[in-house]
C-alpha cells in the first residue's frame, strides 16, 4: 500500500545554479569583471583618446643612421706612412625604416638610369624577387600555378618565387633590367637605417651629378666617400701587414656572426690577415651616427649628428721600412745556389722584442724562379741548421763548461753506438784543434757536438779517425 504524501512535505527539485560549486561562481564573477573592465579601457582608448593617439603616431619617427669613417694609419718606426687611405666617390644607400620591397624596386629603378654597376654576383633568389615587382610578369607566373594564393599574401609571394627558382629559365631580364636587380639585391640585404655601398669604384663625375640632381626621387641614396687601403711607399710590408677585406667580399663567412653583434655591417671592410686582423679592434674606429627626424604630418625630414665618429687609431711599428727593403735585397742577391730552396732573415732587438726587418725569399728549384716570401718566416718550417751553433757556445760559456781563457776543443769526427758517424763538412776524418771563435769560423759540428755531449755529463772517446 502506498504512503500518502503529507501536505507541505514534497521536496522541490533543486535549482541549477545551486548545483554549481562556489569557487566556480567566484571565478565567473571575476571574468565578468575583467570583461568590464577591458571594454572600459577600449572605449578609453578608441573613443576618449582617438585624435590624442593619432597625433602622436603622425607627429614623426626620429632614427639613427651610421656612417663609416677611415680607417686607422700604419706607419714605420722612423714615421714613414707604410698603409694609408685613398677615397673615392661612391653611391650610398641607407635604408630607411619599413619600407616596402615595392618602393624599394622603385627606387633600384631610378638609380639604375643613372649608375651602371657589376651584375656578376646577381643570385637567383634576388632576380626572381626583382622580376616578380613587376604586376604583369607576376600575373603571367600565377597562371602557371595550381590553388594560388590570394593576390597580396606572403603565401602568393612564397608560392610564385618557389615556381621562379625551379623555373628560372621564365627570368628573362635585359641587361638594364639586371642592372636595377643588382642595385634592388644590394638595398634588399641591407638592414634597416644601414648603409650599403651601390657603386664604391670607377663612380664618374657624370654619375655623381646625376644622382645629385634626381635625389630627391630616389630617398636614402645619396654620393659619399669611399676608402681603400693605399701603400705610397710600396707594397713591400703588404704582406707582413696583412690584409682588408672590400665592401664586395664583405665580412668573412667564418666571423660574420661575431662580426654583426660588434656592430659592424655586411659590407664593412675589416681586417682579415695579421696586423691588419690583430689590432682590428683599434684600426676600425667608431662610426659617424646621424640623427633622422621625419615629420609625420609634411614628410619633411631633419638630420642632427649625434656623434661625429673617430677615425681609426694610427698604429706605429718598430720595423725601419728602409732596413727591411735592404736585408729583403741582400737575401734576394747573395741566396746560394744547388738546391737551396730559401734564404729568410728575422732582426729583433733582444732586449725589447722590438722587430726591426722580416725578411724572405722562397725558389722553385724546378723552375728557378724567386718569390719575395717574408711570411715564411712563420708560415714555414724551417730546419735553423748551423744557426743553433752560436747559441749552443753561448750557453757553454754561461755553464762554466769552457770559458773565454780555455775554449780549446780537438775536432774529429765523432762515433756513437748504433749511429752513423758524426763529422764537421771540412773534416771528415782529421783532427784539428779550434777554439771557440775558430769553431764559429769554420762551422764545427764536431764541437758543438762535443759541447752537448759534456754539458750532459757524458765522457767522449773519439774513435775516429
Amino acid at each position: 500500500m502506498q504512503r500518502p504524501n503529507r501536505r507541505g512535505t514534497a521536496r522541490k527539485a533543486p535549482n541549477s545554479l545551486t548545483r554549481i560549486p562556489i569557487r566556480l561562481n567566484i571565478l565567473l564573477g571575476l571574468v565578468i569583471v575583467m570583461l568590464i573592465a577591458l571594454g572600459a579601457q577600449l572605449m578609453n582608448l578608441q573613443i576618449r583618446n582617438h585624435e590624442k593617439f593619432v597625433a602622436e603616431i603622425s607627429s614623426g619617427t626620429q632614427s639613427v643612421e651610421k656612417e663609416k669613417v677611415q680607417r686607422g694609419m700604419i706607419y714605420d718606426t722612423t714615421g714613414k706612412v707604410l698603409v694609408a687611405n685613398k677615397g673615392s666617390q661612391a653611391v650610398m644607400y641607407t635604408k630607411p625604416k619599413n619600407i616596402s620591397e615595392q618602393k624599394m624596386y622603385q627606387v633600384a629603378n631610378e638609380v639604375a638610369k643613372n649608375i651602371q654597376i657589376d651584375t656578376a654576383q646577381l643570385s637567383k633568389s634576388a632576380a626572381a624577387s626583382y622580376y616578380l615587382q613587376n604586376a604583369k610578369r607576376s600575373a603571367l607566373v600565377a597562371k602557371h600555378i595550381k590553388n594560388i594564393a590570394v593576390e597580396g599574401t606572403d603565401e602568393r609571394v612564397r608560392q610564385l618565387t618557389q615556381y621562379l627558382m625551379k623555373h628560372d629559365d621564365q627570368i628573362v631580364l635585359s641587361d638594364a633590367q639586371k642592372n636595377a636587380a643588382m642595385i634592388y639585391q644590394k638595398m634588399n640585404n641591407a638592414y634597416a637605417l644601414s648603409t650599403v655601398y651601390l657603386k664604391e669604384t670607377d663612380v664618374s663625375a657624370a654619375e655623381v651629378a646625376k644622382i645629385g640632381e634626381r635625389q630627391s626621387a630616389m630617398p636614402g641614396v645619396k654620393v659619399g666617400l669611399y676608402y681603400t687601403r693605399d701603400y705610397p711607399n710600396g707594397t713591400g710590408m703588404q704582406s707582413v701587414i696583412g690584409s682588408v677585406s672590400t665592401s664586395k667580399a664583405g665580412l668573412p663567412d667564418s666571423k660574420v656572426n661575431t662580426l654583426l653583434t660588434q656592430g659592424y655591417a655586411r659590407d664593412d671592410s675589416v681586417g682579415t690577415s695579421y696586423l691588419e686582423q690583430f689590432y682590428e679592434s683599434s684600426l676600425r674606429g667608431t662610426k659617424k651616427e646621424i640623427s633622422v627626424s621625419t615629420d609625420g604630418k609634411t614628410g619633411e625630414t631633419t638630420t642632427a649628428v649625434k656623434n661625429a665618429g673617430q677615425a681609426g687609431d694610427s698604429l706605429h711599428l718598430t720595423i725601419n721600412a728602409k732596413f727591411q727593403e735592404d736585408v729583403q735585397k741582400i737575401l734576394n742577391e747573395k741566396m746560394p745556389g744547388g738546391l737551396t730552396q730559401g734564404a729568410y732573415a728575422v732582426v729583433i732587438n733582444p732586449k725589447t722584442g722590438g722587430l726591426y726587418a722580416m725578411g724572405g725569399v722562397y725558389r722553385d728549384n724546378q723552375t728557378g724562379k724567386k718569390t719575395d716570401d717574408a711570411l715564411g718566416n712563420i708560415n714555414r718550417a724551417q730546419v735553423v741548421g748551423s744557426a743553433v751553433k752560436p747559441a749552443m757556445i753561448t750557453t757553454a760559456f754561461m755553464n762554466n763548461v769552457i770559458t773565454p781563457q780555455n775554449s780549446n776543443i780537438t775536432d774529429v769526427p765523432i762515433q756513437i753506438a748504433a749511429t752513423p758517424k758524426k763529422a764537421s763538412w771540412f773534416n771528415q776524418n782529421g783532427a784539428v784543434p779550434l777554439t771557440a771563435q775558430t769553431a764559429l769560423q769554420n762551422s764545427s759540428n764536431s764541437y758543438v757536438m762535443q759541447l752537448m755531449l759534456k754539458m750532459g755529463g757524458q765522457v767522449i772517446i773519439p774513435t775516429c779517425p
